[in-house]
C-alpha cells in the first residue's frame, strides 16, 4: 500500500525507538517506564523533534514527510515530557532535544525490540490518522486494529487526555503541585475508572500529591467531573482544579458529599469523580 499524505513511523521505525530506549523516558533523569512491566500498558509517547505537521512546536518545512517520520527524527517519551517539551519551543530547541536522543539513546544500544502489540500500542498514541507501511490503518480514539476502507465509530469513545489537554493544564497545575488531589470513578463503569486513572497519573506526575483511586456511586452527570471535598480543605483548591479543567476544555462542577454515598473517602481531600461518559 502506498503511503499517503496522511502518513506516519513505520512498525521498523518505533520497533527501533524502543529497542534503545531501554523503556525508559528520554528525558534526562526521568524514570518513568514507556510500557507498564506489570500490566504491559503503553503509557509512553512517540515524540517529533521537528514539528509533525504545520503549527507543530519546531516545525519545519523543508523536511519531506519521510524525513519527518524517521528514526533520527524521533524519540519516545512519557506523557508528562511530551508536554514539557512542546510547551516550551523556546527552551526545547531542535538541537537540544537531538542532543537528549542522542545522549539517552546511547546508554541503551542493544536492547530488545517491543511486540508488535505494545508497537501498535505506540502508534495508536499518535494523534490524527495515521497510515504505517503495510496495511494497518490507525485513528485516533480507536482501540487499534487492520481495515480495508473505511472506520464507523459506534457510540461514546473512551475518554483520554490529549495533548493539546495537558499543555492548556500544565502551567496552572505548577499552583498545585505538591498539594492533595483525590479521583474517584463510578462503581462497575470500566470507562471512568479508566480515565480517572490518567488523570491521577498526570496530576501525580505533575507534582500533585495523589492517593490510589476509589470507587463510588456519586456523579451520574454525563461527561462531567464533580469536584467533592471531604473533611477541611484548603478552599483555594477547588477554584484552581475548576480553572485546571476548564482550561482543557472539561466539564466540571462542584457538589458536597452526600453523607450516605458509597465510597471509602479520602479525610480532608478534595475529590476529582469522573463520571459516566457522554452519550
Amino acid at each position: 500500500m502506498a503511503m499517503n499524505k496522511a502518513s506516519g513511523p513505520t512498525t521498523v521505525t518505533v520497533k527501533r525507538l524502543f529497542a534503545v530506549s531501554g523503556n525508559q523516558c528520554a528525558f534526562p533523569k526521568c524514570q518513568v517506564p514507556l510500557v507498564d512491566p506489570a500490566s504491559g500498558k503503553v503509557t509512553g509517547r512517540i515524540c517529533h523533534i521537528k514539528g509533525r505537521k504545520l503549527g507543530s512546536p519546531r516545525f519545519d518545512s523543508q523536511q519531506t514527510d519521510a524525513e519527518r517520520h524517521s528514526f533520527e527524527n524521533l524519540v519516545l517519551m512519557c506523557p508528562i515530557h511530551h508536554d514539557v517539551i512542546d510547551a516550551d519551543e523556546e527552551s526545547y530547541t531542535v538541537e537540544r532535544l537531538q542532543r537528549i536522543k542522542a545522549a539517552h539513546e546511547a546508554t541503551h544500544p542493544r536492547g530488545n525490540e517491543p511486540t508488535d502489540d505494545v508497537t501498535q500500542q505506540f502508534l495508536v498514541s499518535i494523534e490524527d490518522n495515521v497510515v504505517i507501511g503495510g496495511s494497518i490503518i490507525f485513528t485516533q480514539n480507536q482501540m487499534g486494529g487492520q481495515v480495508a476502507h473505511s472506520i464507523i465509530n459506534v457510540g461514546p469513545q473512551p475518554r483520554h487526555l490529549s495533548a493539546e489537554q495537558r499543555r492548556a493544564m500544565l502551567p496552572l497545575l505548577e499552583k498545585l503541585r505538591g498539594r492533595p488531589v483525590a479521583f474517584a470513578c463510578r462503581m462497575l463503569d470500566g470507562e471512568s475508572c479508566d480515565y480517572a486513572t490518567e488523570l491521577a497519573v498526570f496530576f501525580l506526575r505533575a507534582g500533585c500529591q495523589v492517593p490510589e483511586p476509589i470507587k463510588t456511586s456519586l456523579n451520574d452527570l454525563p461527561g462531567y467531573l464533580v469536584l467533592a471535598a471531604h473533611g477541611k480543605i484548603d478552599m483555594d483548591i477547588p477554584e484552581l482544579l475548576v480553572n485546571v479543567f476548564q482550561a482543557a476544555g472539561i466539564p466540571v462542577r462542584i457538589e458536597a458529599i452526600k453523607e450516605n454515598s458509597v465510597g471509602a473517602w479520602y479525610q480532608d481531600v478534595v475529590h476529582v469523580i469522573v463520571g459516566r461518559n457522554a452519550p
